[in-house]
């Protein structure tokens, strides 16, 4: 049976000597599904104790920077209420209000896949 050594797909030192690993990158495509994300977390962890790594970070999440987004905007309406004498704004004059003042959405400014 052969033995085969697997490695992180990136790994940024906090020095020039490469002696202190910093961050641990894991690539994977972004059509991943959950499951398959969720695996590539565990790995990256694992890749990271190993090298001493003090982050790590997973590419391929589309899906969860949607979820951020999403928490964000009702994040934004729970604090809009709590300031509001009337204590609750429907959803739709939510929605009026998200086309008038529209959150930035989310964007991936680097692909490692490009």
């Amino acid at each position: 049976m052969k033995f085969i050594a697997k490695e992180a797909d990136i790994i940024v030192y906090a020095n020039d000597e490469l002696t202190a690993p910093w961050i641990v990158v894991e690539c994977k495509k972004p059509e991943v599904t959950e499951q398959e994300f969720a695996r590539a977390v565990d790995q990256a962890f694992s890749y990271a104790v190993a090298e001493g790594g003090k982050y790590v970070w997973v590419t391929g999440n589309w899906r969860g920077l949607e979820k951020y987004y999403r928490g964000a905007k009702r994040r934004w309406r729970y604090w809009l209420n709590r300031r509001s004498a009337q204590r609750d704004m429907a959803w739709e004059r939510f929605s009026r209000m998200l086309e008038r003042y529209p959150l930035p959405p989310p964007k991936v400014v680097h692909s490692v896949y490009a």
